[in-house]
C-alpha cells in the first residue's frame, strides 16, 4: 500500500495566494495524502478559503488556532494532527509541482532514506513567467547521504549552504518527529531551527536534481525589518548550544562569521532607512553592540576572515562608528542607490500588483 503523506500549510492573512496553493496540492499526482490547513487567526478571508476546500475535499483538514502565535507554531499545531507516514510542508504563497509528492515519495521509498531534499523554482513572476531555478549542489545530488558525510554535512546548519534547511522542498520521515522536537517562534529563521532538529535525528537524506516547489519571490521590503537581529541572535544561541552538545566544534566559527554578517545586514539597513540619523544610529549600534551575545566575537576578531577592513572587520572590533560610516558609504555608491530604489519598486509592485 502506498505511504500516506500529511501536507501542512500554515496560513496568516493568505487569501490572496492560498487558492493557488491549496489546488496544487489537491491536484498532486500521488493521491494518498492529507491536507491539514492551518488558520493562525487571520483577519482577512483565509478561514472561509480554507473551510471552502475542507468542503471540497474530505482529505483537508482544519485547524483554526484560536491564538495568532506565528508560523512555527502553527506548524507544530498542524503536526499535532498529522496522520502520514512522511511529512511534506507548504508556504501558504507557494505551490507544488504536479508529480511534487510522487517524486519524493518515490524517491524515499526506492532509497530508503529519512529525508528527501529537492531544488525550487523561484518566482519572481506568475503571471509572466518570469522565474529562476535554483539547483542544489551537484557534488551531493542524486545519491544517498549517510554515516560520516551526513555528519560533517551538518555545517549547512551553521552558516554554511550546502543542504537545504527550509521545511519546504522537503520530505521528512514521520519518525523524525520526536516529542523533543523544540519549538522556536521565531519571526525569521523558525525553518532553520526546526529542520536543524530533523536532520540531526536522520539517519540518511538524498538530494534531487528534480525541482518540486515554485517559491514566490517577496524577500524585498521598503521596510527596516528589526526582528531580523533579534531573531538572527537567538538563533546563534540555539546553534551554539546544538554545537557544543554535539561537540561539534567547528561549526562555532561559522556560526560566529554569520553571526557578524546579521550583525552587518543590520547596520546596513539603519544606513539605507535612516539616512539623515547618523548619530542616532550610531548609538543604537553601541548599544546593540554592548549585548553579551557579541562577546564570542573576541577570539575571531584577528581571524583572517575578518582582515579585508571591510564592514564585518569593524563589527567584531565591535566599533560602531566605522562600521556605520562604511555602510553609509555602500547606500550613496551608484550600486547602492540602484539597490535602494529597486528594492522599493519592487515592494511596491508585490504590495499592489498581482504579480
Amino acid at each position: 500500500m502506498n505511504p500516506k503523506v500529511s501536507i501542512i500549510v500554515p496560513a496568516y492573512n493568505a487569501a490572496v495566494f492560498l487558492d493557488k496553493t491549496v489546488r496544487s496540492i489537491l491536484d498532486q499526482s500521488y493521491r494518498h495524502i492529507e491536507i491539514i490547513l492551518v488558520n493562525d487567526c487571520s483577519t482577512d478571508n483565509t478561514l472561509q478559503i480554507i473551510q471552502k476546500f475542507a468542503r471540497l475535499d474530505k482529505r483537508v483538514k482544519v485547524v483554526d488556532k484560536q491564538k495568532n502565535e506565528g508560523e512555527d507554531y502553527a506548524r507544530f499545531s498542524g503536526i499535532e494532527v498529522a496522520t502520514g507516514d512522511y511529512f511534506a510542508f507548504l508556504d501558504s504563497d507557494d505551490w507544488f509541482a504536479p508529480d511534487a509528492i510522487e517524486t519524493m515519495v518515490g524517491i524515499a521509498e526506492r532509497k530508503k532514506v529519512d529525508i528527501v531534499y529537492t531544488p525550487n523554482w523561484r518566482v519572481f513572476s506568475s503571471r509572466l513567467g518570469i522565474k529562476h531555478l535554483c539547483p542544489l549542489d551537484s557534488e551531493f545530488c542524486n545519491r544517498i547521504i549517510d554515516g560520516k558525510e551526513k555528519d560533517e554535512l551538518f555545517i549547512s546548519y551553521f552558516g554554511v549552504n550546502i543542504v537545504p534547511v527550509t521545511m519546504w522542498g522537503a520530505l521528512f520521515d514521520r519518525k523524525l518527529f520526536t516529542p523533543d522536537l523544540t519549538k522556536s517562534g521565531l519571526k525569521f529563521g523558525a525553518d532553520l531551527a526546526l529542520s536543524m532538529q530533523l536532520y540531526h535525528n536522520a539517519q540518511s537524506f538524498y538530494m534531487s536534481d528534480k525541482p518540486t516547489v515554485f517559491y514566490r519571490w517577496g524577500g524585498v521590503t521598503a521596510k527596516f525589518q528589526p526582528n531580523f537581529l533579534s531573531s538572527s541572535k537567538v538563533l546563534f544561541r540555539k546553534k551554539i548550544d546544538f554545537a557544543k552538545k554535539l561537540n561539534f566544534d567547528r561549526a562555532i566559527k561559522t556560526s560566529v562569521i554569520e553571526l557578524a554578517n546579521c550583525l552587518a545586514s543590520h547596520i546596513v539597513q539603519l544606513a539605507e532607512y535612516y539616512p539623515s540619523e547618523r548619530e542616532e544610529n550610531i548609538r543604537k549600534i553601541i548599544e546593540e553592540m554592548s549585548d553579551p551575545v557579541y562577546s564570542c566575537f573576541a577570539e575571531f576578531k584577528d581571524d583572517k576572515y575578518f582582515k579585508d577592513g571591510n564592514m564585518n572587520t569593524f563589527c567584531v572590533r565591535l566599533d560602531a562608528e566605522r562600521a556605520y560610516d562604511i555602510a553609509a558609504g555602500l547606500r550613496k555608491s551608484p550600486k547602492g542607490r540602484i539597490r535602494h530604489y529597486s528594492k522599493r519598486l519592487a515592494s511596491f509592485l508585490l504590495k499592489y500588483i498581482r504579480l
